[in-house]
């Protein structure tokens, strides 16, 4: 008897603790729906919850917006629409609700639409700044600069110390290409950010690119050697300063130093080497001493024709056949011959051909920048 009373005893806590893990887990629907991740998963979890009964009418709201968020992500501009009107027939007081619902009209090019979202947001929180500065990124992928500038400039007004407001001051004032107030707010931000790598960079690209000031640049890219002697690019800035100021040697090894790295990123396949591999024409493997090929990528993006030339010869030299097929596949879209036998590493087309991807390059690289 008494071992049957101890075995209830025991199967009634086994019982209590499964129910209690079961109550005290968290709800994997609800996670899923509320936090990032597959759009797709987040889309079906929350719709879960807002059809089902049991849902609390205080959590259906915001279930609705995220759910509007997937479906806007997904282009779905009418179950968007209609979820984030339900949520603002619940709760119109909520201003970020208002901020989604202008998302959604913007990306369905409603624009107008969208702008009065911004205002009725922008009522209830006159001073908030993510709206101020979502509504200014909005006028920027518009093309409104000016919008945006202003948008900008009273996010700074009320938080001096915001990053993103200064950082979207400068890009606009780039934008209308208006680089004398850019530089002048590249230089405020580089004094109160002095750790932040991309005021610097960004003085550097302006007087490298715009007013041909390299002495100037040099500063610039030494300075952001100082704050993070591994920032992306930095070291070919330096060699291209270099090389324009008539500093052969240390510019080259800068350059090359650039290269060693992209080749160094190769065996983990990091994102400097992915961005090598967009401009080099999305080429996923190369025969050959690579650090030659990118030199003379990097030669090329710089505007050293000279040097890039004869990087890449070096490469064919190191490659063989499979090499020339790489270089071939790199110019593919610069050869102007309709012979079959155009493209070896001799042959007068290739020569033109190499010449026009670097003049290209060179070009693409200093339009990138402004």
């Amino acid at each position: 008897m008494k071992l049957r009373r101890l075995n209830i005893l025991l199967s009634t806590v086994a019982i209590a603790l499964a129910t209690y893990a079961f109550l005290s887990r968290p709800d994997l629907t609800v996670s899923t729906c509320m936090h990032r991740g597959d759009v797709n998963k987040i889309l079906l979890a929350c719709t879960r919850l807002i059809e089902n009964p049991d849902t609390n009418t205080n959590d259906l709201p915001m279930f609705l917006v995220k759910r509007a968020r997937a479906a806007r992500k997904l282009r779905d501009f009418e179950m968007a629409l209609s979820d984030i009107n339900r949520a603002l027939e619940l709760q119109p007081e909520k201003r970020l609700f208002w901020v989604d619902r202008a998302f959604i009209h913007n990306a369905h090019g409603d624009w107008a639409a969208a702008d009065e979202d911004f205002e009725r947001a922008l009522a209830l929180a006159p001073e908030n700044l993510f709206t101020i500065m979502d509504r200014a990124g909005i006028l920027t992928r518009r093309g409104d600069y000016t919008g945006a500038l202003r948008g900008f400039e009273r996010a700074l007004e009320i938080d001096p110390n915001s990053k993103r407001a200064m950082n979207g001051i400068i890009r606009s004032y780039e934008s209308l290409e208006q680089y004398d107030n850019a530089l002048g707010w590249l230089t405020k931000g580089a004094e109160q950010w002095p750790d932040d790598a991309r005021f610097p960079t960004g003085l550097g690209a302006i007087h490298y690119f715009i007013s041909k000031d390299y002495l100037a640049a040099l500063a610039d890219f030494e300075a952001v050697e100082r704050i993070d002697p591994d920032y992306i690019a930095n070291r070919l800035m330096l060699g291209a300063s270099h090389l324009k100021l008539g500093h052969l040697e240390i510019g080259k090894t800068y350059v090359e130093q650039q290269a060693a790295q992209l080749v160094q990123s190769m065996e983990t396949e990091g994102s400097l080497f992915r961005r090598a591999l967009i401009i080099s024409a999305s080429l996923t493997e190369l025969a050959g001493n690579p650090e030659f090929f990118f030199r003379g990528v990097s030669y090329a993006m710089i505007d050293q024709p000279e040097l890039s030339r004869t990087a890449f010869h070096r490469y064919l030299e190191s490659g063989g056949r499979n090499a020339v097929r790489i270089m071939r596949g790199l110019l593919a879209g610069h050869f102007e011959c309709t012979r079959p036998d155009c493209g070896g590493p001799g042959d007068e087309e290739y020569e033109a051909a190499l010449t026009r991807y670097i003049m290209a390059t060179g070009k693409t690289m200093s339009l990138n920048q402004h």
